[in-house]
Parts: structure tokens; sequence; C-alpha cells
């Protein structure tokens, strides 16, 4: 557990130096994806639903932590930059295992209010985008 909080606030830490080396970026983004979001798949075939947290400085969004209402699975944690309302990252386990990663982007809708997502990870799970729908809480 402490691995876990260390790691997410290594993140937020971060995230933090690289805004202030460069404020230009969050006029890039747009808007703040900062804050808690529920998810739930859009299909049987995609099942999870829960919560996703992003912490954005700038441009860099990082995601500090996920949960699931109906799995036993690893929160996931990740950090990248935002490209206008597109973001492409790389989830890893918080706990440090690296036996799992799962490239995921998140289109934002153009309110910052709703994401849709497409992914693909080293389980050999894919979602096209739209398989995973989220809207802040």
């Amino acid at each position: 557990m402490l691995r876990r909080v260390a790691r997410a606030a290594e993140l937020v830490s971060l995230a933090a130096v690289l805004h202030a080396c460069d404020e230009t970026a969050a006029a890039i983004a747009g808007f703040d994806v900062t804050g808690s979001w529920a998810y739930q798949g859009t299909s049987p075939q995609f099942s999870l639903r829960g919560t996703i947290d992003f912490v954005q400085t700038g441009a860099v969004v990082a995601v500090t932590g996920t949960t699931y209402e109906n799995a036993d699975d690893r929160e996931l944690v990740g950090q990248a930059t935002l490209d206008g309302r597109r973001l492409e990252i790389e989830l890893v386990p918080a706990n440090g295992d690296d036996d799992y990663r799962a490239n995921v982007t998140f289109s934002f809708s153009e309110d910052g209010e709703s994401f849709d997502v497409a992914f693909a990870d080293t389980n050999f799970d894919e979602g096209e985008m739209g398989s995973y729908r989220g809207s802040r809480r």
C-alpha cells in the first residue's frame, strides 16, 4: 500500500515539475481533466466499471489510480501528455509489478465532461474507441 501511495506521489510531483518548466502547455491543453471519473464498458465483452483519477498540470496528465466495482484487478497508474482532447497513455500496475501494461487512448468530449476509450493490453485484450466510456464525477 505504501509503495502504491509513493508511486502516485512521484507521478504527481513529476507533473508539477514539468508544469513549472513549461507554462505554455496549459494553453495547448485547452481544458483540465483533473478529477475522479466513473467509467464502464459498453458491451458484455467489456464489462469492467469503476473509477479513474486524473491529475493534470499543464498538458501533462497523470493517472493516479483506478478502482474496479466488479473485479479484483490491480490499480493502474501512468503519465502522458494531453494532445488537444486526446490522451495516449501507458498504464501499469501501481504496485510495481512489471507483468502487465495497457496502451489506452482517451478521447475527451469538447466540454471535457466525458470520454471514450480504445485500448490494447498485454493480456491480448483489445477494444475499439468507445469500448469504454466515462464521465466526470
